[in-house]
């Protein structure tokens, strides 16, 4: 679950579900995003990568987690703009309109205006020390 977000940040609580609610939620879905999630220790930071699969491939994905606001981020140099703000990379989205039918115009949006970084909550700045990516 994922409360609304604001200013870049949300509350979100992830639970087990038993196998079989989980089974049925899927059969009862209209359309699937599928996804492999990794964790990811980079500096200071846990990160969330998902990487997907299907019709969303080749997008990944990645989201630092931690316990409050996210202020004073060191991006790691692999991530290539912000999604936080743009309702398309939502998961509901991505399954109505999945990712590999409008890459190319998200392509064309970064070519135009370059890359952005949220910098509501402290100074952000991309480098830093990195791991290996999933």
């Amino acid at each position: 679950m994922k409360g609304p977000m604001v200013e870049g940040t949300r509350y979100e609580a992830e639970r087990e579900l038993d196998l079989t609610v989980g089974i049925e939620m899927v059969r009862r879905g209209d359309a699937l995003v599928a996804k492999t999630r990794h964790a990811v220790w980079l500096g200071g930071d846990g990160w969330v990568v998902d990487v997907f699969a299907g019709a969303n491939r080749p997008l990944v994905v990645a989201e630092v987690e931690r316990g409050g606001p996210v202020t004073d981020l060191t991006i790691p140099t692999f991530c290539v703009t912000e999604l936080t703000d743009d309702p398309r990379f939502s998961n509901d989205a991505l399954a109505g309109a999945p990712f590999s039918g409008w890459a190319g115009v998200h392509a064309r949006e970064l070519a135009d205006d370059g890359p952005r970084f949220l910098q509501g909550l402290g100074r952000n700045h991309v480098g830093g020390e990195q791991g290996p990516m999933p």
